[in-house]
């Protein structure tokens, strides 16, 4: 792979350095130089000098980022954009039972490969390159996490994953989920781009009796990821237990493991904001998802801000969109604990980089020297300065939503090179998507 030198505009590496003007050489793979194109010392030029041979991008408006991370997916979602809708929805429970429940049943392996080559797609076309999946396929359980994970390698993206474990399918089916989950989490424990964690669904679809099992079973080591306190319904069952919510109730019970995933917590009990540090765990903001389902909004100002992260629920694969979006609810419902551009910012690049790098020993999310290659770069001709006071104005107001990156290098390998996907044939795969979205639809429409 002959190395380049990337001229931009500017330059944010995800750790609070901003530069215009900047010119980053990528030898091999691996970030070799950042500079800023004003520095002419001695040393700058005689690096110049030595990279004479490299293939030249010059992007004047070019911006810059990190390769930016999904904290929650659901790419088994991916196939369900238009589906024909059957049943009621008057609330959360009859979304589950009509909606995700009738589709993720109707799943074989393949159509989990090709949501997971449809959701790569549309992450890295939106300059995401790592995701943290949720992914349930209750009728064809075994190797579906290897076919989720082969089609996010296949764009050289990182994955976290893990199936979801419930009783709502019956004890056969827990189990397999159960074997599923620990079976990859052993096959991929020191993957520098592929991790298994222990995927729950949520407390109010898992026994006293099966989460006592399951805090037995899950390694130490590994983070749960379970949606918790999404919808009142859980926060309910949780206390006719006894408990003061769903969050105590994982907690009391043994469940959660350091660096654990609690997703949503729109419906948290004012006792359990304190158990995110106790327990180490941090807190996946959803907002879309949240306000499309009508279950409210998480209450961010009771959240430590180190242990917010920002997920899309499946809406999506578009991170940029989903920060405007939490910006913009955060400011439109009055919240005033934070300011919501320092938020949006964490939320965004340092607190998802953070955890991801303490969950795999190595750096991702930044734009470092010594580093893979790993950033997007946005085409971006703003009518105002662009500076770092302003940076996240820019992202947020200019940029978003529906980005398109038109360069992309994931773990060292250019997968968009001037807006064209190298990486799969994009058309085919569309074309098998929606072949195959077309028997799932018949399929999950003719069950009762």
């Amino acid at each position: 792979m002959k190395a380049r030198i990337f001229t931009v505009g500017a330059l944010y590496d995800g750790a609070g350095r901003f530069l215009e003007e900047a010119e980053v050489y990528v030898d091999r793979g691996v970030v070799a130089r950042i500079l800023s194109r004003s520095d002419d010392s001695e040393d700058a030029t005689r690096f110049r000098r030595a990279c004479a041979d490299a293939d030249r991008v010059d992007l004047p408006c070019g911006l810059m980022l990190p390769g930016l991370i999904n904290s929650h997916h659901h790419a088994y979602s991916a196939l369900a954009r238009g589906m024909p809708l059957r049943g009621s929805f008057a609330d959360f429970p009859s979304v589950l039972e009509n909606l995700w429940w009738r589709l993720d049943r109707a799943l074989d392996l393949e159509a989990v490969h090709l949501s997971g080559l449809v959701t790569a797609i549309d992450s890295v076309r939106r300059g995401c390159t790592t995701v943290i999946d949720h992914h349930s396929s209750p009728a064809h359980i075994g190797g579906s996490l290897q076919a989720l994970a082969d089609a996010f390698d296949a764009l050289s993206m990182t994955s976290v994953l893990c199936f979801e474990t419930s009783d709502r399918n019956g004890a056969a089916t827990f189990e397999k989920s159960v074997e599923e989950n620990l079976a990859f989490i052993a096959k991929h424990e020191d993957g520098r781009s592929l991790r298994g964690a222990f995927g729950l669904h949520a407390g109010f679809t898992l026994s006293r009796a099966s989460l006592e099992r399951l805090a037995q079973i899950v390694p130490d080591r590994v983070p749960v990821h379970v949606h918790v306190a999404e919808d009142r319904c859980d926060s309910e069952h949780a206390r006719a237990e006894g408990f003061h919510g769903p969050l105590d109730r994982l907690a009391a019970l043994g469940v959660l493991r350091r660096r654990s995933l609690v997703v949503h917590g729109v419906h948290l009990a004012d006792a359990e904001f304190g158990l995110l540090d106790a327990s180490d765990s941090f807190l996946v903001h959803n907002p879309q998802s949240n306000f499309n389902n009508a279950v409210g909004y998480a209450d961010l100002d009771r959240v430590p801000l180190a242990r917010i992260l920002l997920g899309t629920d499946g809406m999506s694969s578009d991170m940029l969109g989903a920060a405007q979006f939490a910006f913009l609810a955060y400011r439109g419902l009055g919240k005033a604990g934070s300011d919501p551009v320092e938020l949006a910012r964490r939320m965004l690049f340092e607190n998802p980089s953070d955890y991801v790098s303490m969950l795999f020993g190595r750096t991702v999310g930044r734009i470092e020297e010594g580093s893979p290659a790993e950033f997007a770069i946005f085409g971006y001709r703003g009518p105002t300065p662009l500076d770092e006071g302003n940076l996240m104005a820019h992202l947020l107001y200019g940029l978003s939503p529906a980005p398109r990156a038109s360069w992309v290098y994931a773990r060292g390998v250019p997968v968009i090179e001037d807006g064209v996907l190298r990486a799969v044939d994009e058309a085919s795969v569309l074309e098998a998507a929606k072949a195959k979205a077309a028997a799932i639809w018949k399929r999950t429409l003719a069950r009762s």
